[in-house]
């Protein structure tokens, strides 16, 4: 009994201190700021080893060394050089290696646009996403957070959690132009905002960062069906962000079905390419540790909304949830990148988010979320 009392005293005196920085004006960016600094700490300050190479590969290839050259020398996956290729001709059919990442990236708009119209160069384009596609993400999350808890600091140890995933920390690691902090980023605006054409917009924008967006959208459809509670209603089908989500499926498959039959753009697939079944094969004998890269601590979390679900009887919620993460599992387990892929999923942790905050007391809650965010954190994912 008097451990317990010790451990309550502790967690009181650090919600109350948190408390205190979260109710200022500003406390949408102290808490982005305090979370980031917090995680970083502990991503970087305590392995810097490894992010120092990452930032050296990164201004190497700044500094126009090739990528073979990188590759030699130790520093691989960076692929700026080709990002600024793409933003000089968009729509050209480039003779890649089937194998190669860059085959995979021929239909990623996004990032080379964004270089294109905003002039920005290797080292450029990284800054861009770390400052201000970083800060919109992370102070996203935040204000979608609080829409579910309604309560500041729960809304910081979710945060802090998700900082500890290759999901929160993918503005660090991610120096190569993978893109995936603008993806995760456009999918988490997608189901902040009510509006259909923000919802569509940025669907857009993550589908042509990144297909795997596009797989993952699924959990914007669910997002919004059971917005308002865990019952199956028909006429949820029909809501201006569902709407919006299915036109942008149609406009996506629409643009891209047109330009691989005028430009001749496609994507290797099939044996001898990065994505095919053997990959498939191989990935099921290493399962359980892929997820736990993708997820770890919030596994245990996911496990237990499928409980809540069962315990209420939302069959249809689970039947929902479930088929949705299944498919997305089984297209990333297709390609090398799983933990990437099922990062995708991003959504689905904001809908376990509002599961267990309609299921489950404050306090419980809140012991749940500070024990998340201090496990995630403290052993953070290097993908």
């Amino acid at each position: 009994m008097k451990k317990n009392t010790h451990i309550q005293l502790i967690f009181s005196q650090l919600d109350k201190k948190l408390n205190q920085f979260l109710s200022r004006k500003n406390w949408v960016l102290i808490g982005v700021l305090l979370a980031f600094s917090i995680a970083t700490f502990f991503y970087v300050g305590l392995n810097y080893r490894f992010a120092y190479l990452r930032l050296k590969g990164l201004y190497l290839h700044h500094s126009g060394m090739s990528q073979k050259a990188l590759s030699e020398n130790g520093y691989t996956l960076y692929f700026g050089s080709f990002i600024q290729e793409q933003a000089k001709d968009l729509l050209k059919s480039r003779d890649l290696d089937p194998f190669s990442h860059e085959a995979n990236m021929t239909f990623r708009f996004t990032l080379p646009l964004t270089a294109k119209v905003f002039h920005l160069n290797i080292l450029g384009l990284f800054l861009f996403q770390f400052f201000i596609i970083g800060f919109i993400y992370y102070s996203s999350m935040l204000k979608l957070g609080f829409q579910i808890f309604k309560e500041k600091t729960l809304t910081f140890y979710f945060l802090l959690g998700i900082l500890g995933l290759y999901i929160g920390n993918v503005t660090i690691y991610d120096v190569g132009g993978y893109g995936d902090t603008f993806g995760y980023c456009f999918l988490v605006l997608a189901v902040l905002y009510r509006n259909p054409l923000l919802v569509f917009l940025f669907s857009q924008l993550a589908f042509w960062t990144d297909e795997r967006a596009l797989i993952a959208s699924s959990f914007l459809l669910i997002w919004w069906f059971f917005e308002e509670n865990e019952r199956f209603e028909w006429k949820n089908l029909f809501k201006n962000q569902i709407l919006a989500v299915f036109f942008s499926w149609i406009i996506y498959f629409t643009i891209r079905f047109s330009l691989q039959k005028i430009y001749g753009l496609s994507i290797p697939t099939g044996s001898g390419t990065g994505i095919n079944m053997d990959t498939f094969y191989d990935a099921l004998g290493w399962f359980g540790a892929k997820l736990w890269q993708v997820y770890e601590i919030y596994v245990f979390m996911l496990a237990f909304v499928v409980y809540v679900l069962v315990k209420n009887r939302s069959w249809m919620y689970l039947l929902a949830i479930s088929v949705a993460f299944l498919f997305s599992l089984a297209t990333s387990l297709i390609v090398i990148d799983t933990t990437r892929s099922l990062s995708f999923t991003i959504v689905l942790l904001f809908i376990s988010a509002r599961i267990l905050k309609n299921n489950l007391e404050n306090n419980e809650l809140k012991y749940l979320l500070m024990i998340s965010a201090f496990a995630s954190v403290v052993y953070p994912m290097f993908f």
